[in-house]
């Protein structure tokens, strides 16, 4: 009886570039409903640090999956579903808190950094900064990764046979039972989640004229000697982390 495999063959892979591109259709959907909109170059800022995160998660998930919560021979596949759920509930408030902590303890060292403005990427927006704002992230969700991996591997026994337990109906159907775990189970855990982290890495506080300037460029004249009024205090400040 063949077991199901997070990767094993050509279906295997090209069920994982599907829930990429379910993930960031429901981001490119989010941005039609918001008001006010996001210029794309701001939404793909923000929408990049999910991307780079959520490809090291998945790896993650797949190698804790399959190496680390499964040495007692059970369902691999069962086990990233088991995975993937806790870090989409449990996880979101991890890496909402570790995210937090990580920022404010950089703040109180420097207050002008640029962690002090979650998802303003100065204008015309920097890829320094983006990079820099990056890593608060990719911290948090190590944070997490290391507490949930924690948390299941003291509970290896019993989350075991609960997995097999609960895709016991798949054993004769790898196949299925990977389009569920990969598709049909993440589908609004994935979305809820992208959508979440999606509100903790954008600008908290900006209006629609401000999106409308930094797409279009264009600038008043009284804006723009009230901006640099406002910022006199910092302007000879160099790019802080």
């Amino acid at each position: 009886m063949s077991k199901c495999k997070l990767l094993s063959d050509v279906f295997s892979y090209l069920i994982q570039i599907f829930l990429g591109l379910v993930a960031i259709s429901s981001l490119v959907y989010k941005r039609y409903l918001e008001r006010p909109q996001r210029p794309w170059k701001i939404w793909g800022f923000d929408v990049g640090k999910q991307l780079v995160g959520g490809f090291f998660v998945h790896l993650g998930n797949i190698a804790v999956s399959s190496c680390i919560l499964n040495k007692a021979g059970g369902d691999e596949c069962a086990w990233y579903f088991i995975n993937f759920f806790v870090d989409c509930t449990l996880g979101v408030g991890i890496v909402y808190v570790s995210h937090k902590l990580i920022c404010d303890s950089v703040i109180y060292v420097q207050p002008h950094s640029v962690l002090a403005h979650i998802g303003d990427y100065h204008d015309p927006p920097e890829i320094n900064v983006w990079l820099i704002q990056l890593i608060p992230y990719i911290l948090s969700l190590i944070i997490n990764k290391i507490i949930i991996v924690s948390l299941l591997y003291g509970l290896e026994i019993p989350m075991n046979h609960f997995g097999n337990w609960l895709f016991g109906s798949f054993k004769d159907n790898p196949q299925g039972e990977l389009v569920v775990v990969m598709i049909l189970c993440p589908w609004l855990l994935t979305t809820l989640q992208f959508w979440l982290f999606d509100k903790l890495l954008k600008a908290k506080v900006i209006s629609e004229k401000n999106y409308d300037e930094l797409r279009d460029g264009n600038y008043d004249v009284d804006d723009q000697d009230k901006s640099q009024t406002d910022n006199s205090q910092e302007e000879n400040i160099p790019l802080q982390i």
